[in-house]
C-alpha cells in the first residue's frame, strides 16, 4: 500500500513538474509572440510614416516596392501570430498589396521631385533613408532578398542621400546669389561639391562636381566685377568731391585777391 502511494506521489509530482514546464514554455512563447508582434507593428508604422513624409517621387520604384514588400511580409507574420486580429490585419494586407500594384503600374520616375529646401524636411528625409538602409541590410541577412538586389537598393539610398544634401545646399546657394551674398553662395556651392565628392559613388557625380566648380568661378568673377564697379564708383565720388573742393578753394583764393 505504501509503495502504491509513493509511486502515485512521484507520478503526481512528475505530472505537476511537466505541467509547470509546459506552462513556462507556453508563457515564454506567448511573450516572444507579443514582442514580435510589437516589433513588426512598430516597423510597419515607421515605414508607413516614411512613405507619408517623403516628397512625391522622392523614392525610386525599386525602393517603394521594397517598402511595400516588407509591409506585406510583416502583416502576414502578424496574422499568424495574432489570429484574433487577423480580420483587421487582412484589410491592411489588401491595402498594402494594392498600393504595391499601383506603384508598379503608375510610377512616374524619381527625378521629378522638387529639391528639398526646408531643413526640417531634409532631416526627416535623410533619417527615413537611413532607417530604410538598415531594413535592407536586415532583409539581406535574413535572406529575404539577394545580395545583388540588396546592393542595388543600398546604392540607390546612398545616391538619394547624397542628392538630398547637395540639392539642399544648391538651392540655398542660388537664393544667396539672388540676394547678392556672394561669399555665402560660394561656400554653399563648395559644400554641395564636397557632398558629391565624399560619397562612395563619387565617380557618378563628376559632371555635377564640374557644374559646382563652374558656378563657383562665375560667382568669383561676378564678385570681382561688382567690387571693381563699386571701387570705380567710390573713386569717381572721391574725384567729384575733390573737384568740388578745388573749385571752392579757387573761388576762395580769387575772393581773397579781390579783397586785397
Amino acid at each position: 500500500m505504501d509503495f502504491i502511494i509513493t509511486v502515485s506521489l512521484v507520478v503526481l509530482a512528475l505530472v505537476l513538474m511537466g505541467a509547470m514546464a509546459w506552462m513556462h514554455v507556453r508563457y515564454r512563447n506567448l511573450q516572444a509572440s507579443r514582442e514580435k508582434l510589437l516589433q513588426l507593428g512598430t516597423e510597419n508604422k515607421k515605414l508607413q510614416a516614411m512613405l507619408r513624409s517623403l516628397p512625391d517621387n522622392f523614392l525610386s520604384r525599386a525602393l517603394k516596392d521594397f517598402i511595400y514588400r516588407t509591409l506585406i511580409t510583416n502583416l502576414k507574420q502578424m496574422m499568424e501570430l495574432d489570429r484574433h486580429s487577423s480580420r483587421f490585419l487582412q484589410m491592411d494586407l489588401e491595402e498594402a498589396i494594392e498600393h504595391r500594384r499601383l506603384v508598379q503600374a503608375n510610377y512616374q520616375g524619381e527625378s521629378e521631385h522638387e529639391p528639398i529646401t526646408d531643413i526640417s524636411v531634409a532631416n526627416k528625409a535623410r533619417a527615413g533613408l537611413k532607417s530604410l538602409y538598415r531594413y535592407i541590410k536586415v532583409a539581406y541577412e535574413q535572406r529575404q532578398i539577394t545580395r545583388q538586389e540588396a546592393q542595388a537598393l543600398l546604392d540607390e539610398i546612398e545616391n538619394r542621400l547624397v542628392q538630398t544634401g547637395a540639392e539642399f545646399y544648391i538651392a540655398k546657394a542660388q537664393y544667396a546669389r539672388r540676394q547678392k551674398r556672394f561669399r555665402e553662395a560660394t561656400a554653399l556651392w563648395r559644400r554641395a561639391m564636397e557632398t558629391y565628392g565624399q560619397s562612395r559613388l563619387s565617380a557618378q557625380y563628376q559632371q555635377r562636381m564640374a557644374q559646382c566648380r563652374s558656378e563657383i568661378r562665375k560667382l568669383q568673377e561676378e564678385w570681382k566685377e561688382i567690387n571693381r564697379e563699386r571701387n570705380e564708383a567710390q573713386t569717381a565720388a572721391m574725384q567729384k568731391e575733390m573737384d568740388k573742393w578745388m573749385e571752392e578753394e579757387e573761388g576762395w583764393k580769387k575772393k581773397q585777391l579781390y579783397d586785397d
